[in-house]
């Protein structure tokens, strides 16, 4: 689902001390594939799925400086 949906890197992170914090970075080629995948209703499902749970979330989009 992430290559079909543009990601080109992934990581993922765990908190020192709350392995249930975690931060995943994705790169993409574009700010446009970046939104559409986080757009996607198969993503959500996805997350849901995996025991994301919605109102956890933050994303957020930044660029190389």
């Amino acid at each position: 689902m992430q290559r079909a949906g543009g990601v080109i890197t992934e990581s993922v992170y765990r908190a020192e001390g709350d392995p249930n914090l975690v931060m995943v970075s994705h790169q993409f080629s574009s700010f446009s594939a970046a939104h559409d995948f986080f757009a996607s209703p198969a993503l959500g499902d996805a997350m849901w799925r995996a025991g994301v749970e919605e109102g956890t979330v933050r994303i957020e989009f930044f660029e190389d400086a």
